[in-house]
């Protein structure tokens, strides 16, 4: 029975973006079959539900975190875009809402709830995302994992602070031979980021 409580929702976790309230609902139904039973008398939760749904890796019972399915399921979808996959679905949606270059650039939020839960975790898929750059038009320099293993505002966060063009792609820095615009003067730390950060595009 817990097993079919935490399956019903997840076709509707793959198209839409869930409101805390919903996910809300969702763990209380499962805590009360948990804690209560077959009985309808109600009885006193001796954990709390956080607890319940680590993994059992980690000696707990494994309950189906809605939140975290819902944004994997729906951070799949984003891939199907990001890779550019061949479906009548991804070409309606790239017509109708990938107004920029890419997914990742368009601030099209649209009114469509399936849209809007992809921007809902745009965020989270970007944070494990590697990019190929190719001709480095669709790759943003800023904030792609595209050199070395995280983004380079996450590497150099002090240089990245002051750095004028946060929408900048790989293709326009290497247009400009690398030569990066900053608010004001570099600093001490931001010296040395940017030492650093040089030697790695050389």
């Amino acid at each position: 029975m817990s097993s079919t409580l935490s399956s019903i929702p997840i076709y509707t976790m793959g198209l839409y973006w869930l409101h805390e309230g919903t996910h809300q609902r969702l763990d209380a139904a499962r805590a009360r079959f948990f804690w209560q039973g077959v009985g309808s008398k109600r009885k006193y939760h001796m954990v709390k539900w956080d607890t319940l749904a680590r993994p059992k890796e980690f000696g707990e019972l494994g309950f189906l975190d809605t939140r975290a399915m819902n944004t994997v399921l729906l951070a799949k979808r984003t891939s199907h875009i990001d890779g550019g996959e061949d479906s009548p679905c991804i070409k309606i949606l790239e017509e109708k809402k990938v107004l920029e270059r890419n997914f990742f650039q368009t601030s099209h939020r649209g009114g469509s709830q399936f849209w809007q839960g992809l921007q809902e975790v745009k965020c989270w898929y970007e944070r494990g995302r590697g990019c190929t750059v190719n001709c480095g038009e669709r790759v943003k320099f800023r904030k792609d994992v595209w050199l070395g293993d995280c983004a380079l505002k996450t590497s150099f966060p002090h240089l990245y602070q002051i750095y004028r063009e946060r929408q900048c792609s790989v293709a326009d820095a290497w247009e400009r031979d690398w030569s990066l615009e900053f608010r004001r003067n570099l600093g001490q730390e931001e010296m040395v980021e940017w030492a650093d950060l040089s030697g790695r595009m050389e």
